[in-house]
């Protein structure tokens, strides 16, 4: 997708407000993984102003075709309360559901393991949360690796 080349600079200078104009135009015609980078775009005003409703928005459109990636992104933005009410139980549920669908680079795991880790949507289970960094960090994860390079962690 040429979007993917102006955002990060693959073969032409990077421009991301280009990128989010392909997006958009593709995602307008229905195309999920357009749908996905805008909700990225959007969550962190890359070529666009930063408007976490657009973002949601957009992963719950991605989301609602299978894209394993938005929901880990939506779970994101309800750990966080972006864009939509905090709900730590909604946001463990979604990064379960990402993980199952095979989401990638660890995030969901990653993403759950912090749940677990603070107690936030589950039980605080730190034997849980290593275990979900380990699982990130064979994904290759960095943020993981760091978790697990911790005192006690590895």
């Amino acid at each position: 997708m040429l979007g993917v080349c102006y955002y990060f600079g693959d073969g032409v200078d990077r421009d991301p407000a280009e990128a989010f104009r392909l997006y958009e135009r593709a995602a307008r015609q229905g195309h999920t993984v357009a749908e996905y980078n805008l909700g990225c775009c959007y969550r962190d005003g890359a070529g666009v102003g930063r408007d976490y409703g657009r973002a949601v928005e957009m992963f719950r459109r991605a989301a609602a075709k299978g894209h394993a990636d938005a929901i880990c992104n939506l779970g994101q933005c309800y750990r966080n309360g972006w864009g939509v009410a905090q709900d730590h139980a909604k946001a463990v549920e979604l990064y379960r559901e990402a993980i199952a669908k095979g989401a990638t680079g660890g995030h969901a795991e990653h993403n759950l393991g912090v749940c677990f880790e603070l107690g936030e949507g589950v039980a605080k289970d730190p034997a849980e949360a290593k275990e979900l960094y380990r699982r990130s960090a064979a994904k290759g994860n960095e943020l993981a690796k760091e978790k697990l390079a911790r005192p006690g962690w590895a």
